[in-house]
């Protein structure tokens, strides 16, 4: 039956000047990308950074369903849905906690939209980009931030397979949080995001993050996804860092 209607279907798309094709998989989508970087080890350990309600956490255990998921959301209403969804995987664990240099309490900008939320206030500048603005502080909280080389040395992790950072400007600050866990053998690839126009008030600069990893041993892989506006270019996007070949 399947094959019958399958072939009418041919038959009226060749007649209009269709095909079918299978649809190939992209080979440069992030999933593509790890999985073959992670092909003879493969991939233990995640550690999902500015996770909100686990989105990414939930993409990546489709993609690596024996990986240990550790996820990171400092904002309680987000952290209570996270909470919720990790619940349901005994190899994912969630943290109430932000990542940064310094561990303490920090003030965190609760902006009109959760993912936007963020521990840098909102740059006034940001009011050009957008005629509804998701990055206006609606109210200041106070979190608890640790650093991340102290959270994986109290919780016995000696290496990271995949970091995804996501902190809306604040990636440089986890990154330097790293310690002396920041080099290839013991973190083996790292995604940031990267802001391209004034989002926040002292938010990391591209360059900064790229020079960091660059002394530390990593190289720009490749950038993926993003959102361009028509006026000013290159919002923001994803840099993926893979350890340089020696």
């Amino acid at each position: 039956m399947r094959t019958a209607i399958k072939n009418v279907i041919r038959g009226v798309l060749d007649r209009y000047g269709y095909e079918i094709r299978r649809k190939r998989p992209d080979p440069m989508s992030l999933n593509a990308i790890l999985m073959r970087s992670h092909a003879e080890k493969p991939m233990a350990t995640i550690f999902d950074v500015g996770a909100n309600e686990g989105q990414s956490a939930r993409e990546f255990r489709k993609w690596f369903p024996c990986a240990h998921i550790v996820s990171f959301e400092p904002f309680p209403p987000a952290f209570m849905v996270l909470k919720r969804h990790s619940a349901q995987d005994s190899n994912w664990v969630a943290e109430n906690l932000a990542l940064g240099t310094l561990s303490g309490v920090e003030p965190f900008h609760i902006n009109q939209v959760s993912g936007a939320n963020s521990i840098l206030p909102t740059d006034n500048a940001s009011n050009n980009y957008f005629s509804e603005n998701p990055h206006i502080t609606a109210n200041v909280t106070e979190i608890t931030v640790g650093r991340l080389d102290d959270y994986c040395v109290e919780n016995g992790i000696s290496s990271i397979d995949f970091l995804n950072i996501d902190t809306q400007g604040y990636d440089l600050e986890v990154l330097k949080g790293a310690g002396d866990l920041l080099e290839p053998t013991k973190i083996r690839a790292i995604l940031v995001e990267i802001l391209l126009l004034p989002i926040y008030e002292k938010q990391a600069r591209f360059d900064e993050i790229f020079h960091l990893l660059d002394q530390h041993g990593y190289k720009l892989y490749c950038f993926i996804g993003g959102y361009m506006d028509r006026r000013v270019g290159l919002y923001w996007s994803n840099a993926l860092f893979f350890p340089k070949i020696n």
